[in-house]
């Protein structure tokens, strides 16, 4: 059997909606849990009335506590075998219990995830949303690390195994950004992970009183970033993904920094609360990338330590940037022993493609750029 797992929190415009397209899947087997965390308008009252609908929902009523503890009260209440979490202004075609339920017991998979699409619910315009990741099986380390910076953290459009969840103890804070609070916990402790390209989740957006229109906290930001980290230190598994988790963390402060109008080094003491400053200083620097950001690490590294800039661009090739000679990829692993590489890159596709073409030619000596700001 399947749970799904749907909290309720001052909905009435749209719970109809979504309960109505979890009733119609073409997979029959489920639970509908309705989790009333406190609402104010007809929500209870909706509820309530749904159940005696079908005989498969069930509501609990509580008080509000957010969206983080009204999921976990739910994964508590459940008893099916797998957990699909729908929130309440969203909807679900017919077959996407049944598409993620195929491919999740097709590998035996911890949990599987898809692609889904976004209706804006004042234009009427649906978008497909893709994420950057190819349909198939990810299990080994290289490719969970993969997944971790290229997946979605939402816990919509994802069929988790309960056992899973509830064996690593994979529960939500009650802040803010509980799915990016638990997005490394539930990507990197999985033995196996399915994605489907299929999109079949519904998403709402531009909805008056959605969590996710009031914009971005800062505080709340950190709080997801201690919670995951302290997670894994508790768990004994800080060892096991220090690396991980120390690149991870400083690309998410940078994309985080921008959404929240604050700078990288806003981060910097949390950064160095967790993670030591490794960066040897005393040694030349190569800068790798031209561009905006490459420029920007000369205000953080002293002119003098800085030996070169490379470049993949061929035309910036022989030419220099702050009178530093710009030098090609081919140069580089000439002579990239003795220095440290500082990745100035911003983007995680280009830069984890450099990373990857680093990797092959064990060119190890390299940093990225948000540690060197971080670490000031």
């Amino acid at each position: 059997m399947i749970s799904t797992i749907i909290p309720v929190y001052n909905v009435e415009q749209w719970l109809d909606r979504c309960v109505q397209s979890v009733v119609n899947q073409t997979y029959k087997d489920i639970e509908i849990l309705l989790i009333d965390d406190g609402s104010t308008d007809k929500s209870s009252e909706m509820c309530d009335k749904w159940v005696e609908e079908d005989s498969r929902i069930s509501v609990y009523h509580k008080s509000n506590e957010g969206l983080g503890p009204t999921r976990n009260f739910g994964l508590k209440k459940a008893s099916g075998e797998y957990i699909a979490f729908i929130d309440s202004d969203d909807s679900i075609d017919e077959c996407y219990i049944e598409s993620l339920y195929n491919a999740i017991s097709s590998c035996n998979a911890d949990f599987v995830s898809s692609d889904f699409k976004e209706y804006d619910c004042i234009t009427g315009e649906i978008t497909y949303c893709h994420m950057d990741i190819d349909e198939g099986i990810y299990s080994t380390s290289k490719e969970k690390n993969l997944m971790l910076n290229r997946i979605f953290p939402m816990l919509w459009a994802k069929l988790f195994r309960r056992d899973f969840l509830m064996n690593n103890n994979i529960m939500q804070p009650p802040i803010k950004h509980e799915d990016e609070a638990v997005r490394p916990i539930y990507v990197l402790t999985a033995n196996k992970i399915m994605h489907i390209k299929n999109a079949m989740y519904n998403y709402t957006v531009n909805r008056n009183g959605s969590i996710m229109k009031n914009g971005q906290d800062y505080n709340d930001i950190c709080k997801a970033i201690e919670y995951y980290l302290e997670y894994f230190k508790l768990h004994n598994l800080w060892d096991n993904y220090y690396e991980v988790l120390k690149t991870y963390t400083s690309f998410f402060t940078l994309r985080y920094s921008k959404k929240c109008d604050k700078s990288v080094v806003d981060f910097s003491a949390l950064y160095r609360k967790y993670f030591a400053t490794e960066i040897n200083m005393d040694k030349p620097f190569i800068i790798f990338g031209a561009g905006k950001i490459g420029k920007e690490m000369f205000e953080h590294i002293p002119n003098g330590k800085i030996a070169y800039v490379a470049d993949n661009n061929p035309d910036l090739c022989g030419t220099t940037l702050n009178d530093k000679e710009i030098i090609s990829f081919e140069k580089l692993k000439e002579i990239h022993n003795g220095y440290t590489i500082v990745l100035a890159i911003s983007k995680r596709k280009p830069l984890f493609d450099v990373i990857g073409s680093f990797k092959q030619n064990n060119i190890n000596n390299y940093v990225c750029f948000t540690e060197i700001v971080l670490n000031k």
